[in-house]
């Protein structure tokens, strides 16, 4: 694992064996969470958007009350690790997670909207090696890209603007999938 940042807390709060966070974020327990029941009953959960359910990640926003008075929207990733050649791998290098985290960081200093890393944390859960990566979630008037051109259409100018805009990331040196 790289360095960590200085503006976060760094522990080992049981039962995880690394938690990351920011000012605020200090209670935030994703092991707390039902996630079992929200990838298999997410109507049972109007407050949280399930963003994602696959094999090995589940993506949830959820309001997260703030230590300091301020609701938080945040946007909590849990990843699972299975196999053997992926566990010796995580032993190796940073989680996917952290290198997302450190991403994302690199992109807000350089002035880049993205959602902004509030906690990372490691444990095992279901008996698995399992990351958490928390983030805020970007302001309402930012979509993704498909709601965007279904609200706006397809004609030249705004393929025109993408191109652009993708061109100057990848002239700033910013590669992106």
């Amino acid at each position: 694992m790289s360095i960590i940042p200085e503006e976060y807390t760094r522990d080992r709060a049981k039962p995880y064996r690394l938690r990351v966070y920011l000012d605020g974020f200090a209670d935030l327990d994703p092991l707390s969470l039902d996630w079992k029941r929200m990838r298999k009953y997410p109507h049972e959960f109007p407050d949280r958007h399930i963003a994602k359910v696959s094999s090995l990640r589940t993506v949830v926003g959820m309001d997260f009350p703030g230590s300091h008075g301020n609701t938080h929207r945040l946007y909590m990733k849990r990843s699972f690790t299975r196999g053997f050649w992926k566990m010796v791998l995580d032993r190796l290098r940073p989680s996917k997670e952290w290198r997302e985290m450190m991403i994302a960081r690199a992109f807000l200093k350089e002035g880049i909207t993205v959602p902004s890393p509030v906690y990372y944390s490691e444990t095992i859960s279901e008996g698995l090696p399992t990351r958490f990566l928390a983030t805020e979630a970007l302001a309402p008037r930012w979509k993704c890209l498909g709601e965007w051109f279904a609200e706006n259409g397809f004609q030249q100018d705004r393929w025109e603007a993408l191109a652009h805009w993708t061109r100057a990331l990848h002239d700033r040196g910013i590669l992106h999938a």
